[in-house]
């Protein structure tokens, strides 16, 4: 299931959304990404740009665990480039 709705914020958030949420049909890209990660639950966050999707955020309800071990050096130089920003 995907939904898409939006806002005259830049920020789109469901509480500040502007148009009704919208079925909408998952791109065949984040489908693989999806199989890629090993996500059979969660969601993602992604705008589409010339006709491609571009993912923002990946939320995953549960625990990272084991599969993410192998990503732990590449996690902690995304984390410290966030700290950048805030």
């Amino acid at each position: 299931m995907s939904g898409r709705y939006g806002s005259y914020d830049p920020i789109v958030k469901f509480g500040n959304r502007v148009t009704p949420d919208t079925a909408v049909e998952i791109p065949p890209a984040l489908r693989r990404t999806r199989n890629e990660l090993g996500m059979d639950y969660g969601r993602f966050d992604y705008v589409m740009h010339d006709g491609n999707p571009v993912l923002l955020d990946v939320n995953k309800t549960m625990g990272g665990g084991a599969p993410l071990r192998g990503y732990r050096q590449a996690l902690a130089e995304l984390a410290a480039g966030i700290e950048d920003f805030v």
